[in-house]
């Protein structure tokens, strides 16, 4: 997580071919976080959120928003 001064949210995905080799796991990933960060409050705030992707499997939306929540209430502190 960063600030940025461009007064939006952006997300960056990093999903390793050495942790899943197979391409349409790779996009079912990017897609579940792009979709969870597009219904998301954090848009509105001005910070660069990257989230990797590890082997534990498949990420639920539901996983991810937490993730985005956690990063929102952090960015409050700043």
């Amino acid at each position: 997580m960063q600030l940025n001064d461009s007064g939006q949210a952006k997300l960056g995905i990093i999903v390793s071919k050495r942790d899943f080799p197979l391409a349409s796991r790779r996009n079912q990933i990017k897609r579940i976080a792009r979709e969870a960060f597009r219904c998301h409050p954090i848009k509105s705030q001005a910070v660069d959120v990257v989230l990797m992707a590890r082997r534990r499997g498949i990420p639920r939306r539901a996983d991810i928003e937490v993730l985005l929540s956690r990063v929102e209430s952090a960015c409050e502190t700043f």
